[in-house]
């Protein structure tokens, strides 16, 4: 009979023991996970901010090309005024050129959320890309490249535009999109 409570107790302690080191392996399982899981958002985080960071440099450029070409206006307006034409004319610049050499306002008949986020995603996609915005109020597509990118990059860009079933700058698509009805 002692031999028998001897067994039993023993395997209860065994039982225990055992127990308690399955819940230590658990929980350096779950602080492993969690470490992964730390790092991989980081990681993330980083990825978004130095996006962010990229499509507001893009914005920047965009917004002091677009500050110079107000200038460039009032300042054509104001030699017209001074010269005695009439003020209402004023010099034709192409909505559709580049507003610096690294930022591209492109005209286009996308209307929809679907299509802009379509549109959104190829163009981002492109190698050389730093941001895309799209205005659909405006039908504008503002483009932020990169100078050192793919001289065919523009064309590239307003490839995707049309092949999508939108305009680009007057190019007209061979099939329009089904996106945005």
């Amino acid at each position: 009979m002692k031999y028998l409570i001897t067994i039993i107790v023993l395997a209860f302690s065994i039982n225990a023991n055992a127990q308690s080191f399955k819940d230590l392996l658990n929980r350096k399982k779950d602080q492993i996970v969690q470490k992964a899981k730390n790092k991989v958002e980081n990681k993330i985080d980083n990825k978004i901010d130095n996006t962010i960071d990229k499509g507001l440099d893009g914005i920047d450029g965009a917004v002091s090309g677009k500050k110079s070409k107000k200038k460039r206006n009032s300042e054509n307006n104001n030699e017209t005024e001074a010269s005695g034409s009439d003020s209402s004319e004023t010099p034709n610049y192409s909505e559709s050129a580049a507003i610096s050499s690294d930022e591209m306002v492109i005209a286009s008949n996308v209307k929809c959320q679907d299509g802009s986020d379509l549109l959104e995603e190829l163009i981002r996609g492109k190698n050389g890309v730093m941001s895309v915005s799209i205005d659909l109020d405006k039908g504008k597509i503002y483009v932020s490249i990169d100078n050192n990118s793919d001289k065919d990059l523009k064309e590239d860009i307003l490839k995707i535009i049309t092949d999508k079933g939108f305009s680009a700058n007057g190019k007209q698509p061979k099939t329009k999109s089904t996106l945005c009805k």
